[in-house]
């Protein structure tokens, strides 16, 4: 049976559609990973929170901008400097509390929580209150503001850490 130049052309179209249907758009699979990144940062936050409040001692959240890293610690904050004294495993995964940062996604600026009388930090210490501080000389520094912000491929998503509450808020 003859084709026609029509049927050809019809078939190749809806090949097409069909195509560009099952192919995900690169738009998607970058606002996913960012946004999967956000929230594992969101919740290594949570994380070293609640085990401060869980067990009395001292967690926080560290970052290393070398390896573009951010560990869940527990830490020794009567020494000065605090002594870390290991990281934290991740209660579903039992892997260590840590969020690397790869495959594009960055962390923009320099260190990440700021605090009253202390400057730019890179580690948050949490109470058994869940309030976020840092240790310098003979007391505590509050924390007067933490928006640490991903982005990938022009898009940015960020997470605040708010003072006094420590209430963790994705933007």
């Amino acid at each position: 049976m003859p084709t026609s130049l029509i049927s050809i052309m019809a078939g190749v179209f809806v090949a097409g559609l069909i195509a560009a249907l099952a192919v995900p758009s690169s738009q998607g699979v970058m606002n996913q990973r960012l946004e999967e990144t956000t929230w594992r940062l969101a919740d290594l936050l949570t994380l070293a929170k609640r085990r401060s409040m869980e067990t009395g001692d001292t967690y926080g959240l560290r970052w290393t901008a070398g390896t573009a890293t951010f560990d869940v610690i527990r830490a020794d904050v009567t020494t000065l400097p605090a002594t870390v004294l290991g990281t934290e495993v991740d209660p579903v995964s039992k892997q260590p509390a840590r969020l690397v940062l790869d495959n594009g996604v960055a962390f923009i600026g320099g260190m990440p929580f700021t605090f009253t009388g202390l400057g730019a930090q890179e580690t948050v210490y949490f109470d058994n209150w869940a309030t976020p501080f840092n240790r310098f000389n003979a007391g505590r520094a509050q924390l007067a503001g933490a928006q640490l912000t991903l982005s990938y491929n022009g898009a940015t998503r960020s997470v605040t850490l708010r003072p006094v509450s420590g209430a963790v808020v994705v933007n």
